[in-house]
């Protein structure tokens, strides 16, 4: 028997949307619940101190698009969205899957509202609010977050891009019970692999890729009854906030070839060319060049080879990153090189 779900979905997020097939073929849909749009402006501001109110999403569209895709997989007939940020009413709600529009999921009305479908489970997968204990503690059999780390290591706000930044050569996906510890509760299930010279675009389709086997085996879990979860050591607990526009400029002063290159794998490094913007998107760990010969000593961010694909800039140390890969005023590496714009003795900033 299916277990009988509220699932939060993180709608704006790729992440989030992975869930919503596989949760409607796993478990029993009840409602779904999304956030309206000035909660992720909300979301948005407080982790990167962006204000978004500006930009015009239709993201109600998307889900309504969403859902009807997954017609096939559901043995309920979808609904419309409202405009009323109500649970849908149609003449016969019982064969529905409602779609909650929440501005904040843990008011006394939402907890009303969701308490009223006495779901066994809820399911959360990038909710862009924390939820609080009086949520969490609706479902009896209780609250189960999808994280993209491989708990207990990085916790909290976006840990894919973190954990390239910081050198990891693993990570995974893992699914835990919800406490009132940000990603603290035991653990249900963890699918791990490793990402060594991985870029964070194919770090991220490796998650989501993975999702619809984290989903199963999580429904697998509840209806067994031998399976346990397991706690999390908290003596290998990291927890990071949110990566913000300081986290992705390359210092070439002060970080080493090893930092700079996890970086610049996070496809969000940037340093200046010039007084312009200059995004590094692709390069490699070099431990010889060809120039460096004779005892010559350069300052770091200094161009020191250029060949047909790309440049090399010399570091703080005996290595040297290999740049093949770049966004610059609308010019590619290769276009950079081509029209002379870069020269041996060149520094970056």
């Amino acid at each position: 028997m299916k277990k009988r779900v509220v699932f939060l979905c993180g709608n704006r997020s790729k992440y989030g949307l992975a869930h919503l097939a596989p949760t409607i073929r796993e478990f029993s849909v009840d409602a779904i619940v999304i956030p309206d749009k000035e909660r992720w402006r909300i979301f948005r501001e407080s982790l990167v101190g962006e204000d978004d109110s500006l930009v015009e999403k239709s993201y109600l569209p998307r889900i309504k698009r969403t859902i009807a895709r997954l017609v096939k997989f559901l043995d309920k007939p979808r609904t419309e969205l409202s405009s009323d940020k109500e649970v849908l009413k149609t003449p016969t709600a019982e064969n529905n899957v409602p779609i909650i529009v929440a501005h904040d999921v843990n008011s006394q009305n939402m907890l009303d509202k969701i308490r009223s479908f006495n779901p066994e489970l809820i399911l959360c997968a990038a909710y862009p609010q924390i939820l609080s204990n009086q949520l969490i503690s609706i479902a009896k059999d209780g609250a189960v977050n999808f994280h993209p780390s491989l708990l207990p290591k990085y916790r909290g706000a976006h840990p894919h891009f973190w954990c390239i930044a910081r050198g990891e050569t693993s990570g995974g996906v893992t699914a835990h019970f919800m406490t009132d510890v940000i990603d603290g509760g035991d653990i249900i299930e963890q699918i791990p692999f490793e990402i060594k010279d991985v870029y964070y675009s194919e770090l991220y389709d490796k998650i989501v890729q993975l999702t619809p086997n984290l989903v199963k085996n999580v429904a697998l879990f509840f209806e067994s009854s031998s399976k346990k979860a397991f706690k999390q050591n908290e003596n290998d607990a990291t927890y990071f906030k949110n990566d913000r526009e300081i986290h992705h400029r390359v210092f070439w002063n002060t970080m080493s070839s090893n930092d700079i290159y996890n970086l610049i794998r996070t496809e969000k490094a940037f340093c200046f060319f010039g007084d312009r913007r200059m995004n590094i998107l692709r390069a490699n760990l070099k431990t010889m060049n060809r120039n460096m010969t004779n005892n010559v000593q350069v300052e770091p961010a200094t161009i020191i080879d250029i060949h047909r694909n790309g440049f090399v800039v010399s570091t703080i140390d005996t290595c040297y990153i290999e740049i093949n890969g770049v966004s610059f005023r609308r010019m590619d590496v290769q276009e950079l090189i081509r029209r002379e714009f870069i020269r041996i003795g060149v520094k970056l900033g």
